[in-house]
């Protein structure tokens, strides 16, 4: 029972920073709707890169602890 309740709060934890960081991520304004120079630009793609890389990490956590909680 103890496993199942952490299981269950680890999955509300992550969705809350997954959530929390696919809005940080989807409110910053598109590098093509600024004027910005190559390199800003680059940083700003390696940036979002990262940051989609993150959420997938915490879509594949939350998927894992759910099937923890269903074992």
């Amino acid at each position: 029972m103890q496993a199942l309740r952490q299981a269950q709060d680890d999955i509300r934890s992550l969705t809350g920073e997954h959530n929390a960081l696919e809005a940080q991520a989807n409110s910053r304004v598109p590098a093509a709707a600024t004027a910005m120079d190559h390199a800003s630009r680059l940083n700003d793609l390696k940036s979002r890169s990262a940051e989609r890389q993150l959420l997938s990490i915490y879509d594949d956590r939350i998927q894992t602890e759910g099937q923890l909680a269903a074992v």
